[in-house]
């Protein structure tokens, strides 16, 4: 994992087999906490301001547009014009080639993409430069040949770069896409696809233009992504459009069967019940699930959820835009046990979830219900009074969230009073209001 500070410094932390840490260590062995990124002097690199991670390397982009690189380096991907050493544990500078035949830190620098062992950035005049592993003409420069330091790509005007697995995605200041590399999956969106080398269509190795349709192509379009084997489209109208692999839901078309030649085309991506996907403005990269956010901080995704990426209950496959939890409401004193003809105050408040603006939500006209209200009911300002003995649910509803805490009614005198108890090596203590620790005795 690779976070950038506030500060332009970058933290890292997990996986280090290829030196994915930057850190100058050599250990294999995961690091427990975050470590900074040095550079071979050990000095933290400092002034960043856009990192990107591949499989197993990582760019930097510094304020003053140079790159720094580290992890493995097997196929060039690092951008220092070798393959020697094969992994880096310390950044360093990426490299161009002068006109003279020597090397020179990489300079005038916008934007950085590290795909699976290759890189493509975007320079400030616009043109897209590509290098490291190339089988599947994944650099876009019209060849096979895998140049291990920054090699011009064929297109011009391009506004930003996304590497993908083993195909990148451009977008050019006219509002059109254009895509190159590996086409097994149609995540080329030209219509076709091929997954036999032998074929025209199993990969292309210079810039095409994306398509909605025979014909028809992608425009109007203002940010674009690649993740593993599927590319999207953001268009000025909020609407996103995908391609490519699907097997686990990634183009969000409530499928995760991929497209066949003649239909591989973008395809507008929906919610659960087949709506439409607005207001979206950022897209985000990611590996085989796919992030949005929107315009009030909210963030949206589907494709794989097998370890809960997508904050929600759904495990597995999510074949449909999600939104990510962005609070919930909260009742108070759930488990709380109340003797019969006691009452018992309650209270509801938001906790907030994950948006990027930290946008609030307030508490209006609560509604409470109880479950049974033949054991305990509940007044319109969440007092519970109890009756019988037994469990009840009482309910709280508030713009349509809905919050639930669980009473438990018990005889007269039944409620413990506080105590602690010591035994050896160890003490019990009971409390009498469950939610202050000052109450405990």
């Amino acid at each position: 994992m690779v976070a950038l500070t506030s500060t332009g410094k970058v933290l890292t932390w997990g996986q280090n087999s290829n030196g994915q840490l930057g850190a100058g260590i050599t250990a294999t062995t995961p690091v427990p906490h975050p470590v900074y990124v040095k550079d071979e002097e050990g000095n933290d690199i400092t002034g960043i301001k856009q990192i990107s991670a591949g499989a197993t390397h990582i760019l930097a982009l510094t304020e003053d547009g140079e790159i720094w690189s580290w992890g493995q380096n097997n196929y060039g991907q690092l951008g220092i014009n070798n393959t020697s050493p094969s992994k880096k544990v310390s950044a360093i500078k990426v490299q161009k080639l002068n006109d003279d035949g020597t090397l020179s830190n990489q300079t005038g620098i916008k934007q950085v993409s590290a795909g699976d062992n290759f890189s493509v950035i975007l320079t400030e005049a616009g043109e897209a430069y590509a290098w490291g592993y190339n089988n599947y003409g994944q650099l876009g420069i019209g060849e096979v040949t895998a140049p291990k330091i920054p090699t011009k790509v064929d297109i011009t005007d391009v506004k930003k770069v996304s590497a993908g697995g083993t195909f990148a995605v451009a977008l050019k200041t006219d509002g059109t896409v254009w895509t190159w590399g590996y086409n097994g999956y149609g995540q080329l969106s030209i219509g076709t696809l091929s997954t036999t080398a032998s074929n025209a269509e199993y990969k292309r190795i210079s810039p095409v233009q994306a398509l909605l349709g025979a014909n028809t192509p992608l425009e109007g379009v203002k940010d674009v992504s690649a993740i593993s084997s599927t590319g999207y489209a953001l268009l000025e109208n909020g609407k996103v459009y995908a391609w490519g692999l699907n097997t686990s839901g990634q183009i969000a078309d409530n499928t995760v069967s991929n497209k066949k030649t003649g239909s591989c085309y973008a395809t507008e991506m929906k919610t659960s019940g087949f709506g439409e996907l607005q207001n979206i403005e950022k897209l985000v990269e990611g590996s085989n699930t796919n992030l949005m956010i929107d315009g009030e901080g909210t963030i949206y995704g589907n494709g794989v959820s097998s370890s809960m990426q997508l904050m929600s209950d759904r495990i597995g496959k999510t074949p449909f835009v999600l939104k990510l939890k962005e609070e919930y409401l909260e009742l108070s004193n759930n488990q709380e046990y109340i003797e019969i003809g006691q009452t018992l105050n309650l209270s509801v408040n938001y906790k907030q979830g994950f948006n990027l603006k930290n946008k609030e939500k307030t508490i209006g006209d609560v509604k409470y219900s109880s479950s049974n209200e033949n054991i305990a009911t509940v007044n319109a300002q969440g007092i519970v009074t109890a009756k019988q003995i037994g469990q009840v649910t009482i309910i709280a509803e508030n713009n349509g969230d809905i919050a639930q805490s669980i009473i438990n009614i018990v005889s007269k005198g039944a409620v413990a009073v506080p105590s602690v108890q010591s035994g050896t090596n160890f003490t019990v203590m009971l409390k009498e209001d469950r939610n202050s620790l000052d109450s405990w005795k």
